[in-house]
């Protein structure tokens, strides 16, 4: 994998790795994906990928450093560069609620992967819009004391949830 800037923790592609093997997965949705270092991940195990990210982190984010700020300020050209050579990658450019509203109420993924907004509002409104919609794992990343949102969320959703360091994970199979 290309040295592309994120957040995407050993310990999580670890966890993820074992869950897209043990379940077989073959569809991924990515809610947030900034400039595509999981979706390259998630792309080069699985068939395909779908990320879900309005691509307006330089407004969004405050805690963005260096080099992150940098590619922030052309995410969505930058997320575009690092994904281009992966045709198994398909881009909703919307915030996750809002792609929520315009797909279709059938479709399922095997595994989707909760990384977007760290707010609790919105991981807890991510977790109730998505679950339904993930075949065989619903997961995300940041389960700790510094993302009290997101962890709050998790442990609120009702779900038997497992987690390993920052990555939270339900099996429904």
């Amino acid at each position: 994998m290309k040295n592309i800037p994120g957040w995407f923790p050993k310990t999580n592609q670890e966890t993820l790795e074992m869950l897209i093997k043990k379940h077989n997965v073959k569809t991924v949705l990515e809610i947030g994906t900034f400039v595509g270092l999981s979706a390259v991940w998630f792309a080069e195990r699985v068939e395909r990928v779908y990320t879900v990210d309005p691509f307006d982190a330089i407004t969004r984010i405050d805690y963005l450093r260096d080099e992150w700020k940098q590619a922030a300020k052309n995410q969505f050209e930058r997320f575009i560069e690092n994904t281009k050579q992966f045709g198994n990658i398909v881009s909703i450019v919307n915030t996750s609620e809002g792609a929520y509203e315009t797909m279709d109420k059938e479709k399922m993924f095997d595994l989707i992967y909760i990384d977007g907004s760290h707010e609790y509002e919105d991981v807890k409104k991510d977790i109730e819009i998505w679950a339904p919609h993930a075949k065989l794992v619903i997961c995300g990343d940041d389960y700790t004391e510094s993302w009290p949102g997101v962890k709050q969320a998790v442990d609120e959703c009702g779900l038997n949830v497992n987690k390993n360091q920052r990555c939270w994970f339900v099996e429904k199979v």
